[in-house]
């Protein structure tokens, strides 16, 4: 178990685990609890685990459970973070994070960030829930910005009980893979009560590159806008161009 550690520091990033140059790299059953066992809230950016810097390589990120706090207005809060490039593979699986918390309003924060350019991304079979949230920016449960990958998977996910007490928009899913030949596949995940003053996305597919989408047997239940009007309620988005075949059933 890794917990009660964290800094009072106003720059510089926390981390659980950190690694980088490795090949098949393996990171698995670890429960990472910053404020467990007398610790308090980071004060500066805070991540979970981060994998990165690695060319060629098989990264396998499985079965950790994960419960962070954070507690500065300009700094980001994240679970699992991952930047691998060249031809390799990615897995993000069956792991737990839940019970995210931050002060954090005005930026970015995510359980899971994908920022590879591999061949391939699997991202299967995780759970996120019980998140709560104050920011005026965004926050994406699984996010995939894939420039290069070939193949991204995002299957059997559950999101659940997420809950942002401002205006910034919160999403469950979203990708954007870029190549002219990347596929997506993004089937029986399930997003259920996520609770936003602003906007709420449950899939975004936001790239108009690539050959093929597929979502099949998703369910999306109870995105609930809590106040104001003006903001927006999505439950699938993807774009789309000449040639690209998309399958949604």
């Amino acid at each position: 178990m890794i917990n009660n550690f964290g800094s009072t520091s106003l720059s510089g990033t926390t981390y659980g685990i950190y690694q980088e140059y490795n090949h098949n790299a393996t990171i698995g059953g670890n429960t990472i609890e910053n404020w467990a066992n007398g610790g308090v809230r980071t004060i500066y950016q805070l991540v979970g685990i981060y994998s990165g810097s690695a060319t060629n390589a098989n990264v396998f990120i499985d079965s950790n459970t994960m419960r962070l706090k954070q507690g500065l207005s300009s700094s980001s809060l994240i679970g699992i973070q991952t930047f691998t490039s060249g031809t390799g593979r990615l897995d993000v699986t069956r792991n737990r994070i839940y019970e995210l918390s931050t002060q954090g309003t005005s930026v970015f924060h995510s359980p899971i960030v994908v920022g590879n350019s591999v061949t391939t991304n699997n991202v299967i079979g995780n759970t996120i829930e019980r998140d709560t949230l104050i920011t005026t920016s965004s926050y994406s449960a699984i996010s995939c910005s894939n420039s290069s990958t070939t193949t991204t998977t995002i299957n059997n996910n559950t999101i659940r009980n997420i809950f942002n007490s401002s205006t910034g928009s919160i999403t469950a899913i979203s990708t954007s893979p870029s190549l002219s030949t990347s596929v997506l596949v993004c089937n029986g995940n399930t997003i259920r009560r996520i609770e936003n003053w602003g906007t709420i996305q449950g899939i975004v597919d936001g790239s108009f590159a690539g050959v093929s989408r597929e979502m099949r047997n998703n369910t999306i239940d109870s995105l609930i806008h809590t106040t104001s009007s003006g903001f927006t309620v999505l439950g699938m988005q993807f774009g789309t161009t000449s040639g690209k075949v998309v399958t949604i059933t």
